[in-house]
């Protein structure tokens, strides 16, 4: 009788669909067929695109998922869907239907409702009671496949057992996993790549002190389990959330392909980058050059397939002063308080004394949280200068030096408020430019100065240089916090005795 039975099942089949940028377009036969795995290609899905905070990937975060036994997300670009066809199996036989998988460790398995498939769920009776694939008996059924590491050649074979234990012909299907992810010029691998910030030059180049940082915070683009030849012009075009973009060619590793020159993602102080720009130093340093916000986009193209994968970046908050009292903050998914407050020199421990919220978010729960998306608020932006108790001649350098300070404050886009009055460090003018929220900063220009700083004068202050008059740039100055119950704003105090 088995042998009836087996000559009465038909040719299995099924139906593969692509995913990334082709998501959703089934797979021609003559590709399935081919045995050939690049002409169907699948991503890891190695990216942070379903954890709001950002803290976990989305294999990780699937896991927490399947650990639980809930359901996940099928509405993923980066699963693939495969339609087993229906079985057309006689009443009578109760054999066995099977998918089998050539490396268990490079996917997961998933049913149409998002619940994990295991090992003991892709084997089972064709008329058996509660399993899943015991639907093929009377109707198709999807399975999804989620990539969980490199695999230059993935295989998938649906088959069937008969009860007499004679195994028909299967169907399978051969897929190419790739894992894209950023390196760092050593080799080693990047999760999250950290923007550079600084100011570039109109022309582009010399960089001049920014060069040393771009080259720490440099990255290369790595591809395993698909060589350079298997990706269309050995190419992979690279675009950040701004709209910049640069190509980069691919060179060949044991288990993959690389990009052949470094990039930085340089947050320019709110500018976008000119062609002009990137040409310039791609020119002369052989770096690409982009400007992120959020993160930026990796795409290859194969033979048959467009994969997008999205790379993870932070510290790439942009700060929009405009000389009002308060300045826009913009922040990615990956972005922290921390990292803000680090850029703009307050406090983070003290975030909720100076941040405050313009979207329709809330405040983070603490500054090392990860803000989950795009967020914007508004920091202080107004920089106090109070010139202290002098005599006649001090009070000549003391008023010079309050401009100048006042004069760069403006030109960096801060709100510049000036006291040309005889106030002491600890007069009401003082302590209510503390108090006032949009207050960033302070610069107390007189006698006792130490006062503001906790009596230390390594602690906040900067002695004026009498000698060198201004700093070309007074942001570049290493000034730290006050010593004070109101720590969080940023101190510049600068003695008489620098001024005479």
């Amino acid at each position: 009788m088995d042998t009836v039975y087996e000559t009465a099942i038909q040719k299995l089949g099924l139906t593969a669909y692509r995913t990334g940028g082709n998501y959703g377009v089934p797979v021609s036969q003559a590709d399935q067929q081919s045995g050939d795995p690049s002409n169907y290609v699948i991503l890891v899905d190695d990216g942070y695109t379903l954890d709001s905070t950002g803290a976990q990937n989305n294999i990780a975060y699937n896991s927490v998922l399947v650990g639980s036994d809930q359901p996940v997300n099928l509405q993923n670009q980066n699963f693939a869907r495969i339609t087993l066809d229906q079985l057309a199996c006689p009443t009578g036989d109760n054999g066995y239907v099977c998918v089998t998988v050539s490396n268990p460790n490079s996917v997961r398995l998933y049913d149409s409702s998002g619940y994990e498939l295991a090992q003991d769920d892709l084997i089972v009776p064709v008329h058996g009671s509660g399993y899943y694939l015991a639907g093929l008996a009377t109707g198709n059924e999807d399975i999804y496949v989620e990539g969980l590491q490199a695999n230059s050649d993935f295989t998938l074979t649906y088959g069937y057992v008969t009860s007499g234990g004679l195994s028909q012909s299967g169907v399978s299907i051969h897929m190419a996993i790739a894992d894209v992810y950023a390196v760092d010029g050593a080799g080693n691998p990047l999760p999250l790549i950290t923007a550079i910030g600084g100011t570039i030059p109109a022309s582009g180049a010399p960089l001049g002190g920014l060069l040393a940082p771009f080259l720490a915070g440099s990255y290369r683009v790595r591809i395993n389990g698909l060589s350079s030849g298997e990706i269309q012009n050995r190419q992979a075009t690279v675009t950040s959330d701004q709209g910049g973009q640069y190509v980069d060619n691919l060179t060949d590793t044991p288990t993959g392909a690389v990009s052949a020159m470094l990039a930085v993602l340089l947050n320019n102080n709110g500018q976008a980058l000119t062609p002009e720009q990137q040409a310039a130093i791609l020119s002369s340093y052989g770096l690409n050059v982009l400007d992120p916000l959020d993160g930026i986009t990796v795409t290859i193209q194969t033979g048959k397939d467009t994969l997008v994968a999205v790379l993870r970046a932070t510290d790439t908050w942009e700060i929009h002063r405009s000389g009002q009292q308060w300045a826009q903050a913009t922040g990615g998914r990956y972005d922290t308080i921390n990292q803000l407050a680090k850029s703009i020199r307050l406090d983070s421990a003290e975030f909720t004394s100076w941040l405050k919220v313009t979207d329709n978010g809330g405040l983070p729960a603490a500054a090392g949280q990860m803000l989950g998306s795009v967020r914007t608020f508004s920091v202080p932006n107004t920089m106090v200068i109070a010139i202290g108790k002098l005599n006649a001649a001090a009070m000549i350098f003391a008023a010079d030096a309050a401009m100048k300070i006042a004069n760069a404050a403006q030109a960096d886009g801060l709100n510049a408020v000036v006291y040309m009055e005889d106030v002491t460090p600890t007069s009401a003018t003082v302590l209510n430019a503390f108090s006032d929220p949009d207050v960033w900063g302070y610069a107390f220009l007189g006698h006792g100065y130490l006062a503001l700083t906790g009596g230390s004068a390594s602690d906040g202050a900067f002695i004026w240089n009498q000698k060198g008059f201004w700093s070309p740039s007074w942001d570049m100055l290493a000034a730290d916090n006050l010593a004070t119950v109101r720590a969080h704003k940023f101190a510049l105090a600068i003695s008489t005795t620098a001024l005479s």
